[in-house]
C-alpha cells in the first residue's frame, strides 16, 4: 500500500509540473512590447517580441513615423526546473540575446526576463500587445 501511495504522489507531482510547463508555453505565445528603461541604450523607440511555436521574431520601429520591421528571427524553448521557469533563446543574429534567461514573471499582462552573463545583468520587461 505504501508503494502505491508513493507512485500516486510521484505521478501527481509530474502531472502538475507538466501542466505548468504547458501553461507557460501557452502564455508566452503572443506579441510582447518591450518597455524602454531609461538606462537601457539597447532599446529603441518601439520593439516587439513575437513568440510563436518555438520561433522568436523581434520587430523594431525607430520612431513614431517609421514602419515596423523584422530585425531578427531565432528560436526559443521555455521550460521549468523545479519551481523556476527558464527560456533558452538561440539562433538570433544579435547574439547578446542567445542565452538561457530566467523568467522572473509571466502572466496575462507582463513578461519579465532576467539574464546574468559575463558579470552583468540584463533585464527585459514586456507588456502584452495582443489581448
Amino acid at each position: 500500500m505504501k508503494k502505491i501511495s508513493i507512485v500516486v504522489v510521484l505521478f501527481s507531482l509530474s502531472a502538475i509540473f507538466f501542466s505548468c510547463e504547458k501553461k507557460n508555453e501557452k502564455l508566452i505565445q503572443h506579441n510582447w512590447r518591450l518597455i524602454k528603461l531609461s538606462k537601457d541604450s539597447l532599446v529603441t523607440w518601439y520593439e516587439s517580441w513575437e513568440f510563436s511555436d518555438g520561433t522568436l521574431k523581434i520587430l523594431k520601429k525607430e520612431n513614431p513615423n517609421a514602419t515596423l520591421d523584422t530585425i531578427d528571427i531565432g528560436h526559443y524553448d521555455i521550460y521549468m526546473k523545479w519551481d523556476k521557469t527558464y527560456m533558452d533563446i538561440k539562433d538570433l543574429n544579435y547574439t547578446y540575446y542567445n542565452d538561457t534567461w530566467y523568467v522572473l514573471k509571466l502572466n496575462k499582462e507582463i513578461l519579465i526576463l532576467l539574464l546574468y552573463t559575463n558579470g552583468k545583468w540584463a533585464y527585459r520587461e514586456f507588456v502584452l500587445e495582443d489581448k
